[in-house]
């Protein structure tokens, strides 16, 4: 398959046209889930008595809470947080602790700079791969410059298959990654068919190529509802000791942290094989236990920009929330405006 900016007109939307069938999707969904579970919107946790009200003006988060450990904490209940949009206290309407399928993407960079990694960083893939469960699905982008971004692998649940593509990288050329982010952005949004999505992107951080600057791609993340697990593969080297020496400039490290957070998801740097295998581990337990939270915004047709922020009640807790940002707002359809 050729590079996504070259099928852009066949495998992307624009942005107008991409959030409308979003949306079409979101109330399919509410509608399933409504038919199928009983009547209190807030169930404290317990997934079989979850309904989401028929309203896609719903603003939905899914949310992370870890204690000072960096571990998952589990049996909170919807008075147990707070939702503030641009600080202004919002009424939780649905709150569950869901597990659930997942659909995520693999974004890998097989640019030059990669090409001593690129094995390390297959192999991470796999891994990934194997650590899938029925109903999860899986794409896969090789990310060179910003003409040679590669979606090889097509969503699947074939994680046979998707193994196997992971072993056509060829490693060379510059690297684009924000508009590697982007695009496999743009892509989960219209193709996914689970409401929870992540990207999984494996890069040195060294963007010299992308055609589009940080805070475009931030815009888009807000946009949409994907959760970005980045695993930085810093430039340095090994002494005889075993230590590694890290000389990856930290511009890049900022710039992968910044991605992550925006999203809701996280940012790690893995120096070898046996650092990746609990980082695997940690992205899969963080996104089949994370809570989901709704509220029904009062400005929901303004199309602008809403800052969102998730605290504990308990002002004494040292947990640690960690969702999205913000969310930018449809805009108000004019009358007779088809």
């Amino acid at each position: 398959m050729g590079a996504l900016r070259h099928n852009r007109k066949n495998l992307f939307l624009e942005p107008n046209k991409m959030r409308k069938i979003s949306l079409s999707i979101s109330l399919i969904i509410f509608l399933l889930i409504s038919t199928l579970f009983a009547q209190d919107p807030i169930n404290n946790g317990k997934t079989d008595d979850l309904v989401i009200p028929l309203d896609t003006n719903l603003v939905v988060l899914d949310l992370t809470v870890l204690d000072k450990n960096g571990n998952f904490v589990s049996g909170l209940k919807a008075e147990s947080l707070k939702v503030y949009e641009d600080k202004v206290e919002q009424k939780i309407e649905v709150f569950t602790q869901e597990s659930v399928p997942i659909s995520f993407g693999l974004v890998i960079d097989t640019s030059g700079s990669m090409r001593f990694k690129l094995p390390m960083v297959v192999n991470a893939a796999k891994e990934m791969l194997n650590r899938c469960k029925k109903g999860d699905e899986v794409f896969i982008i090789s990310m060179k410059d910003a003409q040679n971004i590669e979606l090889i692998q097509p969503f699947t649940e074939d994680f046979l298959s998707a193994t196997k593509a992971l072993n056509k990288f060829t490693p060379g050329g510059g690297t684009a990654l924000l508009d590697g982010i982007l695009d496999a952005t743009e892509y989960a949004q219209i193709k996914a068919k689970n409401r929870r999505k992540a990207l999984v992107i494996m890069s040195d951080g060294d963007d010299r190529s992308s055609s589009i600057d940080r805070d475009k791609l931030i815009n888009e993340l807000r946009a949409s509802n994907a959760q970005v697990y980045l695993l930085g593969f810093p430039e340095g080297f090994t002494t005889p000791d075993g230590k590694f020496i890290d000389y990856t400039l930290p511009k890049a490290k900022k710039l992968l942290e910044k991605i992550a957070q925006e999203s809701g998801g996280e940012t790690f740097f893995p120096t070898s094989m046996t650092e990746i295998f609990p980082i695997l581990d940690r992205i899969c337990i963080d996104l089949r236990t994370q809570y989901t939270i709704g509220y029904e915004p009062k400005d929901a047709n303004d199309g602008r920009f809403h800052s969102l922020e998730v605290k504990l009640t308990d002002k004494k807790s040292k947990y640690t929330i960690r969702t999205r940002t913000g969310y930018f707002a449809k805009k108000r359809m004019k009358e007779n405006n088809f």
